[in-house]
């Protein structure tokens, strides 16, 4: 299954984060749908199916919680992957989020590329790749990673986590200047296109290493 074609429901009652979202998503290829509210989501999907839906937690009426309890009971859309937006990022909302049936998180203020590293693990972890998409063989992957140094590997995997670079350079003590340099470099080595390719890269890697 080709990402690109991959239709993604963004449910958000906020123009301004819709917006980056939308901005985020479409330079990647992705067919966006928009829901306003949950209740508004529910009803697209009576006859709508999306790869993926990205689902903002703080609505009126109808919070992200119930949309996604709600969803995820119905057959039809339960093996939907949805990813949870929230401003709060601690254990306690991951808990509840995940009680939801929730499969990820993007904290927010969202970042274009943490949407990007968010939705493309989201996605890989429950589609089947296609390795002509890929454009490498598990061969090829890991004689990349063996030109990837320690200190690039710390940063790599972090960027799969679906961190931004501000937020990677915070985690190790360094600028974002230089984590951008060490990103420019794994992506030279490891021969990626964009940021998808490079998760879905790591992705196929780990989940090979693992079995």
């Amino acid at each position: 299954m080709n990402t690109t074609a991959a239709t993604i429901l963004v449910v958000d009652d906020t123009p301004a984060n819709i917006g980056v979202l939308l901005e985020a998503l479409g330079s990647q290829g992705y067919e966006i749908l928009v829901a306003e509210s949950g209740e508004s989501a529910l009803s697209q999907l009576a006859h709508t199916r999306p790869d993926l839906i990205l689902l903002d937690v703080l609505m009126p009426v109808m919070d992200g919680y119930e949309a996604c309890r709600r969803l995820k009971a119905q057959p039809a859309t339960a093996h939907i992957p949805v990813v949870m937006v929230t401003s709060l990022d601690d254990q306690h909302e991951r808990v509840r989020g995940l009680d939801a049936g929730a499969d990820d998180f993007l904290t927010k203020p969202v970042q274009g590329e943490s949407i990007i590293a968010v939705v493309a693990r989201a996605y890989a972890s429950y589609y089947d790749v296609d390795w002509d998409f890929v454009g490498e063989d598990l061969e090829d992957i890991e004689k990349s990673l063996s030109r990837i140094t320690g200190r690039e590997r710390e940063v790599l995997d972090l960027v799969v986590e679906g961190l931004s670079s501000r937020e990677i350079g915070a985690r190790l003590g360094v600028s974002t200047k230089t984590v951008e340099a060490h990103r420019a470099r794994i992506n030279d080595k490891m021969r990626s296109d964009d940021l998808p390719h490079l998760i879905r890269m790591m992705l196929v890697f780990n989940d090979d290493a693992e079995t």
